[in-house]
This record gives structure tokens, C-alpha cells and sequence, in this order.
């Protein structure tokens, strides 16, 4: 996201939504990758509808709140998160779509 010219951004959260089908994976399989790997992550929140004190209540839409929490992950992000640490995190992502493109181009070829 652009900052605003009035604003310095915190880089507080950091959130990737994973569609399975285009990275090979899903978020959860990728959020158990980062964790083999050390990475803290968490899924996005979990929306209020769903929580034990909601569950019996109306709920108007709720849909993208579901494929949010479906789809996305809160990645370690802190305004004093060093670069090495935001390097790491980011080869573990992009290592984990290698690893998945790797093993469907093997499956190609067999």
C-alpha cells in the first residue's frame, strides 16, 4: 500500500491472501511450511461471526470475512523487524512455491 505524503507507515501488519490453486498450496499448508521452517504465522483473524458468543446470531454477509480467514495469513511483521529477519520470511514463501512448482513440473514429466 502507498503511504500517504502526511504518514509513515508502522508496516505493523502484514497479511497475504494464498490462493491454493494459482501458489500449489493453501494457506494452511503454507502456514505449516513456514512453521517447519521456524516463521511464526497466523491465520488472519477469525471473524466475529464465528466466535462462540456470535454463533447463534444473524449474519448479514460474512462471505469475505470467511475467505479471508480462509485464504489469508498474517505474516511476522513489526516496525522493528530487521531486514535479514524480512529476507528469511520471504524465502521461506517463495521457497515453498518453488518446492510445490518443482514437484508438479516432476509430475509432468513422469
Amino acid at each position: 500500500m502507498t503511504e500517504a505524503p502526511w504518514a509513515e507507515s508502522a508496516c505493523w501488519l502484514s497479511a497475504v491472501r494464498v490462493d491454493g490453486d494459482r501458489f500449489g498450496m493453501d494457506s494452511r499448508a503454507l502456514l505449516a511450511r513456514l512453521a517447519s521452517d521456524g516463521i511464526q504465522a497466523r491465520p488472519l483473524w477469525e471473524p466475529m461471526h464465528r466466535s462462540v458468543p456470535h454463533r447463534s446470531c444473524r449474519v448479514l454477509g460474512g462471505g469475505t470475512a470467511d475467505r479471508l480467514f480462509a485464504d489469508a495469513l498474517s505474516l511476522p511483521s513489526s516496525p522493528d523487524l530487521t531486514p535479514d529477519a524480512q529476507d528469511q520470511v520471504i524465502a521461506a514463501v517463495r521457497t515453498a512455491e518453488n518446492t510445490v512448482r518443482s514437484a508438479a513440473a516432476e509430475g509432468l514429466r513422469a
